[in-house]
């Protein structure tokens, strides 16, 4: 069986959210612009990436599924 289909999306806090309201009130950095809060933008600085490493996985994980 093959895979047919997949989705992929990048880890944000969403407006309105918990985790966007705890991320306010500790004073972390998030986008301020909204726009870009589509889950295709980094929009938070993760601990475990440096800026550009998470938007270059989420790529690559789309390149390397369509190209299997």
């Amino acid at each position: 069986m093959s895979v047919e289909q997949a989705s992929f999306f990048m880890l944000m806090p969403l407006p309105g959210s918990r985790d966007y309201a705890r991320m306010m009130e500790s004073g972390e950095y998030m986008d301020p612009d909204l726009n870009r809060y589509d889950a295709f933008h980094e929009t938070l600085e993760h601990p475990n990436f440096t800026p550009g490493q998470l938007l270059n996985s989420y790529r690559e994980a789309w390149k390397n599924y369509l190209f299997i």
